[in-house]
Order: structure tokens, then sequence, then C-alpha cells
């Protein structure tokens, strides 16, 4: 079935890629059993994976993670084929990262998937029995020492930062139910485009109180679950930040990822051995590879208003109406940072668990002669024009200010302290800086 469904695309598969390629995939999905031909298929995977990782990301033609996606699922149906469930997700979950979701034949996908894990549980549930032992649970996946002091994340902090500049608000009570948030909004937006100018940050306090993930996204058991007992793979930004000397990615499994980086970062003894650096989940869409999170949230109706013209001094991306909005999802322990950098989306950035503080900068300084300090656009061969130098979790340090001496340091922002519920409206161009103070989950809706 699936060879077949491959067969259908070959045509818009094979435009573009290099002769030997073509060739090499066209014997592949040509063979009378596709069974025989799992080398040339390993050869030609390798051989794709190369070529993405030869490109920066957004130059990476579109054929290559085509073929990289499908033949991705060949691989995983001869794993499953194999009964190697484990090997099937992973392959599948490693091309659901590098290719996104969009590239990818999500269906097919699902159903290897779904099949590989209901074969591990039967497998597990058989041995259990063979053995005369009771199946594991999820809580077995966890430290002994967690499991018996805790229940759910700690995220209580001794300090918050103090606000001074707070980010406005359209209404002051907490009851969301009762709003049309949607009209203020829309009403909001209007003013702005009656003035020629562009919209200044906006807070909802409490907006998202009544999702269930505000409460399910805070166990750890939960979220093991809806990873198939932690056995998915996510990607981890390790470091303290993106534009950091020590920073990188690893593709890790979700159970090494919340134990090694949220749970013995933020909830050890003292005795025990903490990681060496701190990982961050950071704008991923956690909901491709586990689905069933997206039932926990909403989509804010927020994100249908109609936004300010793409005319102003910022470089606004439409996003088109088969995407939109954008979901990206922010998991990580107590200390993680965004650096201060824009987005050309405009952003509902809504808090789920724990606290972050955030804090904001127009498009263009407030005063003549004050500069943001973007960063080179060709800085390690990455465009990092939309990033500052700036380092404001240094804020108090007299050298770091000393040598940006033009930057607003102590004026020109707004500030804002996001807890559950809480939702962030960032405009397309503002220039924003984010920490967060406790373990923190949280969800951005571009648009």
């Amino acid at each position: 079935m699936i060879r077949y469904e491959l067969l259908e695309d070959t045509s818009s598969i094979l435009f573009g890629l290099e002769s030997e390629v073509k060739i090499l995939f066209s014997a592949i999905l040509l063979q009378p059993y596709v069974f025989t031909s799992r080398p040339k298929v390993e050869l030609l995977y390798n051989r794709a994976h190369e070529k993405i990782y030869s490109y920066p990301f957004k130059l990476v033609p579109r054929e290559w993670i085509g073929l990289f996606a499908d033949l991705s699922l060949l691989l995983a149906w001869y794993d499953y084929s194999a009964s190697s469930f484990d090997a099937a997700i992973a392959c599948l979950d490693r091309a659901l990262i590098i290719c996104g979701a969009v590239n990818c034949r999500i269906d097919s996908y699902a159903r290897i998937i779904q099949a590989s894990h209901s074969e591990i549980k039967n497998l597990k549930f058989v041995q259990s029995l063979t053995r005369g032992k009771t199946l594991p649970t999820s809580m077995t996946l966890l430290p002994a020492w967690f499991v018996d002091q805790e229940s759910s994340f700690n995220y209580t902090a001794s300090t918050f930062p103090k606000i001074i500049y707070p980010v406005g608000s359209l209404c002051e009570t907490e009851d969301a139910d009762s709003i049309d948030h949607l009209c203020l909004f829309q009403m909001y937006l209007d003013r702005f485009r009656m003035s020629h100018r562009g919209p200044a940050p906006l807070v909802w306090k409490k907006f998202a109180s009544s999702w269930p993930a505000i409460k399910l996204w805070n166990d750890p058991l939960y979220l093991l679950n809806q990873s198939q007992d932690g056995t998915r793979l996510v990607p981890v930004e390790i470091g303290s930040s993106y534009v950091s000397k020590d920073w990188t990615q690893q593709l890790m499994t979700f159970k090494s990822f919340l134990v090694d980086y949220i749970i013995t970062q933020s909830h050890a003894p003292q005795e025990q051995d903490q990681p060496l650096s701190t990982g961050y989940l950071a704008e991923f869409n956690l909901f491709v590879i586990m689905p069933y999170l997206r039932r926990d949230i909403t989509v804010p109706d927020l994100v249908y208003a109609n936004i300010m013209p793409a005319d102003l001094d910022y470089n606004y991306r439409h996003v088109s109406e088969e995407i939109m909005p954008i979901i990206n999802t922010w998991f990580g322990p107590k200390g993680t940072i965004s650096p201060l950098h824009t987005d050309p989306y405009h952003n509902i950035f809504t808090q789920v668990v724990g606290y972050k503080y955030v804090r904001l900068y127009p498009p263009q300084p407030a005063l003549a002669g004050q500069s943001m300090y973007a960063r080179s656009a060709c800085e390690d061969s990455i465009d990092r024009s939309n990033t500052s130098k700036v380092s404001l979790e240094n804020i108090d340090n007299k050298e770091v200010r000393a040598e940006f001496p033009d930057f607003p340091w102590d004026k020109g922002f707004v500030e804002t302290l996001l807890g559950p519920g809480d939702v962030l409206y960032i405009p397309a161009g503002w220039w924003h800086f984010v920490q967060s103070q406790t373990i923190s989950f949280s969800v951005s809706f571009w648009f």
C-alpha cells in the first residue's frame, strides 16, 4: 500500500534531483517486491540525509526533503515488518522533525506509529505474563526519589522580577468567558490602523485558564503516557541560548529530556548529579509527535483578527490560510532564554505551566541615537539579523552595558510576568526577550 502511494507521486519527487538519484529511486519503487531492496533504500536515505545537511535549512531543495520523508516511510515499513517497532517509530519521528509534517505522509506515518506502539504494548504484556511480573507503568520510568515526593512539577519561585513598565491590557476582569475578546482586540487593531502606527503588545490574564492543559501538562506521568512511554523523539536545544558558543541540538527520547533536563535539574536532591547544560524543547510543534496533546488546548480566536497591512517598517510575513496559525511549543526548566529578537509574524503567546518574564521593545527605538544592536545577516553562515547582540540576562553587568552604550537599558520597553493561563500578544517586528522563572510550558500561535 505504502509503495503504491509513493509510485503515484514519483514524477513530483524526482523532479529536480540528480540523475543518479533518479535512477536509484526509480529502481527501488519499481522492484517487484520492495522488501528485496533495503540496502538500496538505505543508500539513498543516507544520500538524502547528507544532502539536506549540506544546505542552510531554509535553502534545502524541496525535492530532497520529499525524498527523505518518503524513504523514511519505506525504512519504517521494513522495521515494522521485521518487528523492530521502536526503530520504526524512531525513523518516522526523525523524518517528522527534519522534514516537517507538511512534507510527510502523515496518515501513513500515523498508521505505522500506532500499529508499532500497539505491538510494543502487546509484547510487554505477553512478557509480563510469561515472567510472572506485573506490567510496568509510566511511573516506573521516572526516578524513584521523584515519584516518592512529587505528583506534578514544582514550579514555585522564591522571587520574580519586579514589573516597572507593564504591558497594557484591554480589560481587567479575569472572567474570560464573559467578554468578546476578539471584538475588543479588533477594535484595538483598527485604532492603530487609522493612525498609521503599528499595534503595541497586550496581555490577557487567565485567558486560557479553562484549558485542560493547564492541569494535565503539569503532570509528568500524563506527558509520558502521551509520548508512548517517553519513546518518541524530540529535538532539544542544548546550551544557554541559540546564540551561545556552546549551543547545539540533539534528538533524544522525550523520556530522556523529561528526566535529565526537567525533573533532575529542577527537583533532584542536592546529592544528585545535575546536567551540565540547559536543555530546551523550543519552537517545535510537539503535537506532530504527541497528537493527543492537541485536545488539551484551543486555538485562541484572537488569531482570526483582521491584522495590520504589511506596509509598516518591519518585514511581516503572511501566514497562508492552509497552515494558519503556525503553532509551536516551548518546554524547559527554569532559566531557559530566548535572546532579544524579532519575528515576522504576529504572536499570541500562551503560558500553560509555570512562569515566564517577557521584555518587549518597539521595532524602532523610542529615542533618536538608540540602537538594538542587531547581529549580522551572515553570522556563522546563519542569518541572525533578527537577533540583538545585547544579552539582557546580564542587564546589571557594567561591562555589558559599556559594550552597548546606545541600547535602551532602562526605558523604552514594556514587560510582563506570564503565569498559567495568561496570554500575551506580541506584534510582528517587536523585539522581545523571554526568560523562564520556573519550569515552563508555553504555546505560541503565529498568524
